[in-house]
């Protein structure tokens, strides 16, 4: 739900970097913006949430890895 969110529903056949690049694009994030880095965290645990079920983080570490936003913003 996350990566649709982000990509707007948009079709995820590119690769990583287009995608991320026009998701920060259509949301005009600057390169020095410290939001970007948020959501290259978002785009990357979204990504690894529907990656192979083998490779795929519990629900657990994903929202470990997502609490680390928290902490970056304190």
């Amino acid at each position: 739900m996350i990566l649709e969110i982000l990509t707007n529903g948009g079709p995820r056949s590119t690769s990583k970097e287009v995608l991320l690049r026009d998701i920060l694009d259509r949301n005009e994030i600057s390169p020095s913006s410290s939001m970007q880095e948020e959501i290259k965290l978002v785009f990357d645990v979204a990504l690894r949430c529907t990656s192979r079920i083998s490779d795929r983080p519990s629900m657990e570490n994903a929202l470990k890895l997502l609490s680390g936003l928290k902490h970056q913003r304190s």
